[in-house]
């Protein structure tokens, strides 16, 4: 990491505690959590792997896919303008320029400065909620990050398939009540899920969340994984739980 990144006010350097990585947010707004991170630890990875990042806020994801394999590129693409100039800035302190490029440009609509058919790795951490499910947040980047203001699942799913090559793979985490969507949208853009796995608060609540994998076209095979537990009864990260923080293979198990 370089020493002097450029800040503007109200922002921060938040050390992600993996190979030597900070990155660049605001200390009050919405920040990353865990999704971004179980995200950029479950989706498979090939050290020549060029990724695209659908909707990267301030680079979190691209961050860390860029920790975890040190040859992989991964291009983000992120509409908001002040997001998209904080993640480059975080690109430029962790000397990465070379290795992700931060597009300020509009998923829904194909990027002319991308090639489609090229990509090997989709991954999103998309919207959780649908216009007219709860209350929308007046702060655009919360609303943006909550909510399908900017772009559907069926957006996503869609500029991935435009961009991924045949057998591609594209990685989401969703809520739970919205498996049977995705599953339907997949299927649509014509993908096949391949690696399933529920994502529960605690052991003996019901799943909330879920990571999915799919391969655009192929066959179709999906391997269902154990349920990640991600705190203990008083509040502790699980010891899997941990592993993923530190990108720990075992915890892809």
């Amino acid at each position: 990491m370089l020493d002097n990144p450029r800040l503007r006010p109200g922002e921060k350097v938040y050390d992600l505690g993996f190979a030597g990585l900070a990155i660049i947010q605001g200390k009050k707004r919405t920040r990353f959590g865990d999704d971004a991170v179980l995200l950029a630890h479950f989706c498979t990875l090939e050290s020549s792997d060029r990724a695209v990042d659908l909707g990267t806020g301030t680079g979190i994801i691209a961050l860390l896919l860029a920790g975890r394999e040190p040859q992989c590129r991964v291009d983000a693409l992120e509409l908001r303008p002040d997001a998209a100039d904080r993640a480059a800035r975080s690109v430029s302190m962790n000397a990465l320029n070379e290795r992700i490029r931060v597009y300020k440009c509009d998923l829904r609509r194909e990027p002319e400065r991308l090639c489609a058919h090229s990509y090997d790795l989709a991954v999103c951490n998309p919207p959780y909620y649908r216009i007219g499910e709860g209350k929308i947040s007046p702060d655009p980047d919360t609303a943006a990050a909550r909510h399908e203001v900017s772009c559907t699942l069926g957006d996503v799913v869609r500029a991935s398939a435009a961009l991924l090559r045949e057998g591609g793979r594209l990685a989401l985490i969703l809520p739970w009540a919205r498996r049977e969507e995705c599953d339907q949208t997949l299927a649509r853009f014509g993908f096949h899920p391949q690696r399933f796995r529920p994502v529960v608060h605690r052991e003996g609540e019901p799943a909330g969340r879920f990571l999915l994998e799919s391969v655009k076209g192929g066959a179709s095979r999906c391997a269902a994984l154990p349920p990640l537990i991600e705190y203990e009864a008083d509040g502790r990260f699980t010891a899997k739980m941990a592993r993923i923080y530190h990108m720990d293979d075992e915890g892809r198990q």
